[in-house]
């Protein structure tokens, strides 16, 4: 398995060999890697290269959590190189909530990879019954995430403050309208 940083992944979304599938613990260094991406943690980690540890403990939370509804999941392209992941965590103050973040490598922006990876998990959280709205926020400059989260169909919720300055949360809530037909195309796959 390789780190992202190693090599890029292959770039064409029409091919059908990108899955999206659960983390494992032997995913640290390649997720570690995708994090440390300085155009992804510009803002996934508030201008900060993520430690180590708070990598560690992203995977830690997906594999003890026991919940099918919540996890993280990574996408991978047919060489099983790390291009993504998408993570849905529990919201403390709202029981039938989860908060959606996704990350992306670089080199796979504008690809409709992140929409079409969020949109998976999403679809698999709402399938359980067990969450009724999935929220999502980013810092105002993010304006590639805020069109992600357009696209998956949610809506604008509220201004929020984040160490960076100020952002916006979204929501998608379960029998909201689908995304757009192209997002569905996308050949993803989640597995177990």
């Amino acid at each position: 398995m390789q780190a992202v940083a190693s090599r890029q992944p292959r770039r064409n979304a029409a091919e059908p060999a990108w899955t999206l599938r659960p983390v494992s613990p032997s995913d640290e260094s390649a997720l570690h890697a995708l994090l440390s991406q300085p155009e992804v943690y510009r803002f996934l980690c508030d201008g900060e290269p993520p430690p180590r540890e708070a990598t560690a403990r992203w995977i830690a939370t997906a594999l003890e959590g026991g919940d099918a509804a919540l996890g993280l999941w990574l996408l991978r392209d047919g060489d099983d190189r790390l291009a993504g992941c998408a993570r849905l965590s529990a919201v403390r103050e709202e029981p039938t909530w989860a908060e959606l973040t996704y990350a992306l490598h670089p080199g796979c922006w504008g690809l409709g990879l992140a929409t079409g990876m969020s949109w998976r998990v999403c679809e698999r959280a709402f399938g359980t019954g067990r969450v009724a709205s999935i929220l999502a926020g980013a810092d105002a400059p993010n304006t590639a995430s805020f069109e992600v989260m357009k696209r998956l169909g949610m809506r604008f919720l509220r201004h929020t403050r984040y160490p960076l300055g100020p952002g916006y949360e979204y929501v998608l809530h379960r029998g909201d309208a689908e995304p757009p037909a192209r997002v569905r195309a996308i050949s993803l796959l989640v597995s177990d």
